[in-house]
């Protein structure tokens, strides 16, 4: 079946918002692998989810081939987009491959090329899930691709194990924080005083946070009262076949509660002040820090 699914026309990708909550705006992109909806000449074929489908690739021994079809076809999609200038796309990476003998280095940066786009505009998510993610194999594979251009975001923080030593290791741009850590924050306090610390820490060290799994309202809103500015989940978009703007609703419900939180934070005693950040063409404009040093660099947003 493996052999359909990499030869079929039908594989694809979806592309998820990450959302600026403080402008109500999508900013960036997540470009989701898809396995075919259907494969005529396949009886009973029923799609693997895009996990599935990695795990029979890696155990065929074909997990490059996979891994470049997919990232082929988003290139090839981002580069007919019309609208494309003013957003950044996020892959994502399974770090497997970097040691896989079929492994190509510079395939993409040299299909970015061949598209007219600049790696600026692609932000590579390494996956915490990962049990080697705490090795030597997640420095490796951010220092490739770091000085190839591309910048690193630390996929489902709080979800694995080793979280502070990946970070250490891969020293990332963008942290996108598990929804194990924000589904429900609202409701409870230590998630809350979790998140301010990780966001004292990030904004010390120049790091865009990036909230993942909002789906209630009001998650969304106490992530706007604590100085959380990017997002993604169900609640903001879902994946679809074309880049899309947040839902309308959503837009709406974001403004309402912007304009409840534009204001000074009020601060519990152990929490310490955060500088939001609220203008998103930093995303653009940043360059990926050097691979052992990450100094506090103050980002400019442009709505």
């Amino acid at each position: 079946m493996l052999d359909q699914i990499l030869c079929s026309p039908r594989l694809t990708v979806a592309f998820q918002p990450i959302v600026d909550v403080s402008a109500g705006r999508a900013v960036a992109y997540e470009v989701l692998g898809r396995a075919p909806a259907n494969l005529p000449s396949t009886a009973g074929y029923a799609p693997p989810r895009p996990d599935q489908l990695v795990e029979m690739a890696w155990k065929q021994g074909r997990l490059v081939e996979l891994e470049q079809a997919w990232r082929s076809i988003a290139i090839e999609r981002i580069a007919r987009l019309p609208d494309r200038a003013d957003a950044v796309f996020f892959f994502n990476l399974d770090t497997r491959v970097i040691e896989d003998p079929c492994h190509i280095p510079g395939f993409t940066l040299r299909a970015l090329e061949r598209a007219g786009l600049s790696p600026k505009k692609i932000v590579l998510e390494l996956s915490e899930r990962d049990p080697e993610l705490g090795g030597e194999r997640i420095e490796r594979t951010a220092a490739h691709y770091r000085s190839q251009g591309f910048r690193i975001a630390l996929d489902d923080w709080g979800a694995g194990f080793s979280t502070l030593a990946a970070i250490v290791r891969c020293r990332p741009e963008f942290l996108k924080v598990d929804r194990s850590l924000i589904d429900g924050i609202s409701d409870d306090t230590l998630r809350r005083d979790i998140l301010q610390a990780v966001l004292t820490f990030c904004s010390c060290q120049g790091i865009h946070l990036i909230a993942e799994g909002v789906e209630r309202g009001s998650d969304l809103a106490t992530l706007l009262d604590n100085g959380v500015s990017l997002a993604q989940g169900y609640l903001l978009g879902r994946p679809a076949p074309e880049p899309t703007p947040p839902a309308l609703h959503v837009t709406a419900v974001v403004e309402w509660l912007a304009s409840r939180v534009r204001r000074p934070l009020r601060m519990s005693p152990r929490s310490i002040a955060i500088k939001p950040v609220t203008r998103a063409d930093a995303i653009m404009q940043a360059q990926p820090a050097p691979s052992k040093a990450l100094p506090y660099r103050e980002f400019r947003f442009r709505v």
